[in-house]
Protein backbone atom coordinates (compact mmCIF):
# COMPACT_ATOMS: atom_id res chain seq x y z
CA UNK A 1 0.00 0.00 0.00
CA UNK A 2 1.58 3.27 -1.16
CA UNK A 3 0.85 6.62 0.43
CA UNK A 4 2.56 10.00 0.23
CA UNK A 5 4.70 11.00 3.20
CA UNK A 6 2.95 14.36 3.37
CA UNK A 7 -0.36 12.51 3.87
CA UNK A 8 0.93 10.16 6.58
CA UNK A 9 -1.35 11.46 9.34
CA UNK A 10 -4.39 11.88 7.09
CA UNK A 11 -4.14 8.34 5.68
CA UNK A 12 -3.56 6.57 8.99
CA UNK A 13 -7.19 5.43 9.15
CA UNK A 14 -6.96 4.04 5.61
CA UNK A 15 -3.80 2.09 6.42
CA UNK A 16 -5.22 0.70 9.65
CA UNK A 17 -8.33 -0.46 7.81
CA UNK A 18 -6.35 -2.26 5.11
CA UNK A 19 -4.04 -3.80 7.71
CA UNK A 20 -7.04 -5.23 9.58
CA UNK A 21 -8.46 -6.71 6.37
CA UNK A 22 -5.12 -8.31 5.51
CA UNK A 23 -4.67 -9.72 9.00
CA UNK A 24 -8.14 -11.30 8.91
CA UNK A 25 -7.31 -13.07 5.63
CA UNK A 26 -3.73 -14.02 6.36
CA UNK A 27 -2.30 -11.63 3.78
CA UNK A 28 1.00 -9.83 4.29
CA UNK A 29 0.49 -6.08 4.61
CA UNK A 30 3.32 -3.71 3.69
CA UNK A 31 2.69 0.06 3.84
CA UNK A 32 5.22 2.04 1.81
CA UNK A 33 5.64 5.84 1.97
CA UNK A 34 6.28 7.81 -1.22
CA UNK A 35 8.92 10.54 -1.35
CA UNK A 36 8.41 13.70 -3.37
CA UNK A 37 11.58 14.85 -5.10
CA UNK A 38 12.33 18.08 -6.91
CA UNK A 39 13.12 17.50 -10.56
CA UNK A 40 15.70 19.48 -12.57
CA UNK A 41 12.81 21.04 -14.49
CA UNK A 42 11.26 22.34 -11.28
CA UNK A 43 8.27 20.04 -10.85
CA UNK A 44 7.80 17.76 -7.83
CA UNK A 45 7.99 14.06 -8.68
CA UNK A 46 6.57 11.34 -6.41
CA UNK A 47 9.05 8.43 -6.37
CA UNK A 48 8.98 5.13 -4.50
CA UNK A 49 12.04 4.10 -2.54
CA UNK A 50 14.71 2.31 -4.54
CA UNK A 51 14.76 -0.79 -2.35
CA UNK A 52 10.98 -1.09 -2.76
CA UNK A 53 11.25 -0.84 -6.56
CA UNK A 54 13.98 -3.49 -6.51
CA UNK A 55 11.88 -5.85 -4.39
CA UNK A 56 8.34 -5.53 -5.68
CA UNK A 57 8.95 -6.51 -9.32
CA UNK A 58 10.59 -9.91 -8.69
CA UNK A 59 8.14 -10.53 -5.82
CA UNK A 60 5.21 -10.08 -8.21
CA UNK A 61 6.61 -13.01 -10.25
CA UNK A 62 6.69 -15.31 -7.21
CA UNK A 63 3.59 -14.33 -5.21
CA UNK A 64 0.17 -12.83 -5.83
CA UNK A 65 0.76 -9.14 -5.13
CA UNK A 66 -1.92 -6.48 -4.76
CA UNK A 67 -0.86 -2.85 -5.12
CA UNK A 68 -3.01 -0.19 -3.46
CA UNK A 69 -2.45 3.53 -4.06
CA UNK A 70 -3.56 6.58 -2.11
CA UNK A 71 -3.04 9.80 -4.04
CA UNK A 72 -0.99 10.43 -7.17
CA UNK A 73 0.56 7.51 -9.02
CA UNK A 74 4.24 7.41 -7.98
CA UNK A 75 7.18 6.84 -10.31
CA UNK A 76 9.88 4.19 -10.38
CA UNK A 77 13.40 5.35 -11.22
CA UNK A 78 14.95 3.18 -13.92
CA UNK A 79 18.47 3.99 -12.82
CA UNK A 80 20.18 3.14 -9.51
CA UNK A 81 21.22 6.76 -8.98
CA UNK A 82 18.32 9.06 -8.11
CA UNK A 83 19.99 12.24 -9.40
CA UNK A 84 20.80 10.56 -12.72
CA UNK A 85 17.31 9.10 -13.00
CA UNK A 86 15.78 12.57 -12.58
CA UNK A 87 18.28 14.24 -14.89
CA UNK A 88 17.81 11.64 -17.65
CA UNK A 89 14.04 11.33 -17.02
CA UNK A 90 14.45 7.61 -16.42
CA UNK A 91 11.12 7.43 -14.61
CA UNK A 92 8.11 5.24 -15.25
CA UNK A 93 4.71 5.22 -13.50
CA UNK A 94 4.49 2.42 -10.95
CA UNK A 95 1.29 1.18 -12.57
CA UNK A 96 3.06 0.73 -15.91
CA UNK A 97 6.08 -0.84 -14.20
CA UNK A 98 3.84 -3.52 -12.64
CA UNK A 99 1.46 -3.90 -15.59
CA UNK A 100 0.10 -7.47 -15.94
CA UNK A 101 2.19 -8.64 -12.99
CA UNK A 102 0.23 -7.21 -10.05
CA UNK A 103 -3.34 -6.40 -9.05
CA UNK A 104 -3.89 -2.64 -8.89
CA UNK A 105 -6.43 -0.41 -7.15
CA UNK A 106 -6.60 3.28 -6.26
CA UNK A 107 -8.32 3.89 -2.93
CA UNK A 108 -10.55 6.94 -2.39
CA UNK A 109 -9.32 9.54 0.05
CA UNK A 110 -12.90 10.39 0.94
CA UNK A 111 -13.90 6.96 2.29
CA UNK A 112 -11.52 4.93 4.43
CA UNK A 113 -14.17 2.18 4.74
CA UNK A 114 -14.38 1.54 0.98
CA UNK A 115 -13.43 -2.12 0.71
CA UNK A 116 -14.47 -2.73 -2.90
CA UNK A 117 -10.89 -3.70 -3.77
CA UNK A 118 -11.05 -6.79 -1.53
CA UNK A 119 -13.42 -8.83 -3.69
CA UNK A 120 -11.63 -7.72 -6.84
CA UNK A 121 -8.28 -8.82 -5.45
CA UNK A 122 -9.67 -12.16 -4.29
CA UNK A 123 -11.15 -12.71 -7.74
CA UNK A 124 -7.84 -11.83 -9.42
CA UNK A 125 -6.00 -14.25 -7.13
CA UNK A 126 -8.38 -16.99 -8.18
CA UNK A 127 -7.70 -16.64 -11.92
CA UNK A 128 -4.72 -17.02 -14.24
CA UNK A 129 -4.69 -13.89 -16.39
CA UNK A 130 -2.01 -15.06 -18.83
CA UNK A 131 -2.12 -17.54 -21.71
CA UNK A 132 1.40 -18.90 -21.31
CA UNK A 133 5.03 -18.13 -22.10
CA UNK A 134 4.28 -16.66 -25.53
CA UNK A 135 1.75 -14.19 -24.10
CA UNK A 136 3.28 -10.68 -24.51
CA UNK A 137 2.20 -9.87 -20.96
CA UNK A 138 5.15 -11.98 -19.79
CA UNK A 139 7.59 -9.35 -21.09
CA UNK A 140 9.28 -6.90 -18.69
CA UNK A 141 8.11 -3.71 -20.37
CA UNK A 142 10.62 -1.44 -18.67
CA UNK A 143 13.25 -3.46 -20.58
CA UNK A 144 11.51 -4.52 -23.81
CA UNK A 145 11.20 -1.38 -25.95
CA UNK A 146 7.68 -1.56 -27.36
CA UNK A 147 4.08 -0.48 -26.90
CA UNK A 148 2.71 -2.78 -24.23
CA UNK A 149 -0.47 -0.85 -23.46
CA UNK A 150 -3.89 -2.51 -23.13
CA UNK A 151 -2.65 -6.06 -23.61
CA UNK A 152 -5.46 -7.31 -21.38
CA UNK A 153 -7.57 -6.92 -24.55
CA UNK A 154 -7.19 -9.99 -26.83
CA UNK A 155 -7.25 -7.95 -30.06
CA UNK A 156 -4.39 -5.79 -28.75
CA UNK A 157 -2.31 -8.91 -28.16
CA UNK A 158 -2.95 -9.93 -31.77
CA UNK A 159 -1.84 -6.46 -32.92
CA UNK A 160 1.24 -6.66 -30.70
CA UNK A 161 2.25 -9.99 -32.23
CA UNK A 162 1.69 -8.58 -35.70
CA UNK A 163 3.93 -5.59 -34.95
CA UNK A 164 6.72 -7.24 -32.93
CA UNK A 165 6.50 -10.93 -33.82
CA UNK A 166 5.11 -13.93 -31.98
CA UNK A 167 6.30 -15.20 -28.62
CA UNK A 168 8.96 -17.41 -30.22
CA UNK A 169 10.77 -14.46 -31.81
CA UNK A 170 10.11 -10.77 -31.33
CA UNK A 171 12.03 -7.69 -32.45
CA UNK A 172 11.52 -4.57 -30.35
CA UNK A 173 11.59 -0.90 -31.37
CA UNK A 174 15.37 -0.75 -30.98
CA UNK A 175 15.87 -3.77 -33.25
CA UNK A 176 16.85 -6.13 -30.44
CA UNK A 177 15.92 -9.76 -31.10
CA UNK A 178 14.01 -11.51 -28.26
CA UNK A 179 14.02 -15.24 -28.91
CA UNK A 180 12.38 -17.83 -26.67
CA UNK A 181 13.54 -21.44 -26.93
CA UNK A 182 11.96 -23.66 -24.25
CA UNK A 183 14.30 -26.54 -25.15
CA UNK A 184 17.23 -24.58 -23.71
CA UNK A 185 15.58 -22.99 -20.67
CA UNK A 186 18.03 -23.09 -17.77
CA UNK A 187 17.48 -22.19 -14.16
CA UNK A 188 15.35 -23.49 -11.30
CA UNK A 189 13.04 -20.54 -10.59
CA UNK A 190 9.39 -21.11 -11.51
CA UNK A 191 8.11 -17.61 -12.14
CA UNK A 192 4.48 -16.82 -12.80
CA UNK A 193 2.54 -14.09 -14.56
CA UNK A 194 -0.75 -13.27 -12.83
CA UNK A 195 -1.16 -16.84 -11.62
CA UNK A 196 0.09 -18.66 -14.73
CA UNK A 197 3.14 -20.69 -13.78
CA UNK A 198 5.95 -20.63 -16.33
CA UNK A 199 8.39 -23.45 -16.91
CA UNK A 200 11.58 -23.37 -14.77
CA UNK A 201 14.23 -21.14 -16.28
CA UNK A 202 11.87 -19.40 -18.71
CA UNK A 203 13.78 -16.57 -20.41
CA UNK A 204 14.50 -14.82 -23.70
CA UNK A 205 17.79 -14.94 -25.57
CA UNK A 206 18.45 -11.33 -26.52
CA UNK A 207 20.72 -10.47 -29.42
CA UNK A 208 21.52 -6.80 -29.92
CA UNK A 209 24.22 -4.28 -30.82
CA UNK A 210 25.03 -1.42 -28.41
CA UNK A 211 21.74 -2.03 -26.60
CA UNK A 212 21.42 -0.27 -23.25
CA UNK A 213 19.13 -1.59 -20.51
CA UNK A 214 18.30 0.61 -17.55
CA UNK A 215 16.46 -0.77 -14.49
CA UNK A 216 16.32 -0.01 -10.76
CA UNK A 217 19.01 -2.69 -10.34
CA UNK A 218 21.55 -1.26 -12.78
CA UNK A 219 22.47 -0.18 -16.28
CA UNK A 220 23.84 -2.70 -18.78
CA UNK A 221 25.31 -2.39 -22.23
CA UNK A 222 24.59 -5.39 -24.45
CA UNK A 223 26.69 -6.00 -27.50
CA UNK A 224 26.00 -9.57 -28.49
CA UNK A 225 23.94 -12.10 -26.54
CA UNK A 226 22.34 -12.07 -23.07
CA UNK A 227 19.50 -13.81 -21.21
CA UNK A 228 16.63 -11.77 -19.77
CA UNK A 229 13.98 -13.32 -17.54
CA UNK A 230 10.34 -12.23 -17.05
CA UNK A 231 11.29 -10.63 -13.71
CA UNK A 232 13.89 -8.50 -15.60
CA UNK A 233 16.88 -10.44 -14.26
CA UNK A 234 19.83 -10.00 -16.64
CA UNK A 235 22.21 -12.93 -17.09
CA UNK A 236 25.25 -12.81 -19.32
CA UNK A 237 29.01 -12.60 -19.50
CA UNK A 238 31.58 -10.25 -20.95
CA UNK A 239 32.16 -9.20 -23.65
CA UNK A 240 28.49 -9.59 -24.63
CA UNK A 241 27.20 -7.67 -21.62
CA UNK A 242 28.82 -5.05 -19.42
CA UNK A 243 27.26 -3.59 -16.31
CA UNK A 244 27.86 0.17 -16.39
CA UNK A 245 26.25 1.17 -13.06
Amino acid sequence: MFFHKADRAFTRTHRDRVQDICRERGWTFQPRPIDTLKSPWGRPVPVIAQDVALGIYPRAHRHRVGTLILGRDPRVQLHPNTAEALKMKKLVPLRRYLAYKSFWSRLPFSDATNDSWVGSFEGWCGTADCEGEHDPRCLPFHVFDGDGRNLQVPTRRVEFDRQYGTGALRVDDRSASWKMEPAIFHGVDELHISGRKLRPGCHWDITADRYRISTPAGVWLIDGHVNIYPDAHVRGNRPSVKKLV
